[in-house]
């Protein structure tokens, strides 16, 4: 793909095929699937316009196909991650079937993953929003219920007894592999609740990283006159534009 970007391949290609190379791009989940994907779009012209040193054998050829088979089934994953109406739960539940499929995941998606900054809290709240949504027991830890303290709410925080699980119980195995089924996330959380509904607390942080993004087109070499106060009532305004319309933009008492 990288050979094919040059000028005079991509001139030769284009007298086979309207379609281009595409590079992967790391900042892109899919990136990788959609090269390959795009790769055997247009094998055969590669095998036309392409040096022999750079084309593919038959076997590296299979074994791309089994590749692409594998991310077109992680991809599935990566799309419903993006979903921001996810609970923590939701993606961990996610995560542990994804793991129990290609068990090399465990390393960097598992709840011990050294990702994971604070793995009791994590699993806390996890439990927390299971029993919240579903109405289950809550066995948590006495390390973990520490750790959500804060989250209890105001009228229950003092004088009741603990929902702690007097040993640690660790996790079964088979409920690992239960088919998922899509969350509601819209379900009401059990008025039984000892804790505040955490569905406040989201697993990814997409929306910043797209907010940083966003800031980065925005400062640009024209623009870089701009005052960080201007710049930064920009970005809030973009990141909340369904809050607010033209008419409530220009009314006297937003600019009182």
């Amino acid at each position: 793909m990288i050979h094919l970007r040059n000028l005079k391949a991509w001139a030769a290609l284009y007298r086979h095929t309207h379609l281009g190379p595409v590079l992967c791009n790391v900042t892109r989940w899919s990136s990788m699937k959609k090269m390959i994907d795009w790769y055997f779009k247009i094998l055969q012209p590669i095998s036309i316009v392409a040096h022999s040193d750079l084309q593919l054998s038959p076997g590296e050829n299979r074994l791309a196909s089994t590749l692409q088979k594998i991310l077109n089934n992680l991809d599935i994953l990566t799309v419903t991650l993006q979903n921001e109406d996810l609970s923590l739960s939701d993606v961990r539940e996610y995560l542990d079937v994804a793991i129990q499929a290609f068990p090399e995941l465990s390393e960097h998606c598992g709840p011990q993953s050294r990702i994971v900054v604070d793995q009791a809290f994590e699993s806390a709240v996890v439990k927390i929003q299971k029993a919240q949504q579903f109405n289950e027991n809550l066995p948590l830890t006495n390390y973990e219920a520490n750790c959500v303290q804060h989250l209890k709410k105001q009228d229950e925080s003092h004088g009741e007894k603990s929902d702690i699980a007097e040993t640690v119980q660790e996790s079964d195995l088979q409920t690992l592999i239960r088919e998922l089924k899509k969350r509601k996330t819209e379900a009401a959380v059990t008025s039984s609740s000892r804790y505040v509904d955490l569905r406040f607390i989201k697993p990814t942080s997409n929306k910043c990283e797209q907010l940083f993004s966003i800031s980065g087109f925005a400062f640009t070499k024209n623009p870089q006159g701009l005052l960080p106060i201007n710049l930064e009532m920009q970005l809030f305004l973009h990141a909340n534009q369904h809050l607010w319309d033209a008419e409530l933009f220009h009314s006297t008492d937003l600019i009182e």
